[in-house]
């Protein structure tokens, strides 16, 4: 059940977070893009690894 709680949240999150990167899209340089994207995506492994170590 937590897994597929994280993923409903996963689907929801990633449209809002690419509304918000064209919101920025025109203001930022692609470079700033691409190391928030991959700072969001770090944020995001560390969240899931640390949901499913609290469920076992």
């Amino acid at each position: 059940m937590q897994i597929t709680a994280t993923l409903a949240i996963l689907l929801v999150v990633i449209p809002v977070i690419e509304r918000l990167v064209e919101l920025f899209n025109s203001n930022l340089e692609p470079t700033w893009y691409v190391f928030m994207g991959g700072v969001v995506a770090l944020l995001y492994i560390l969240y899931v690894f640390i949901v499913l170590r609290t469920v076992r």
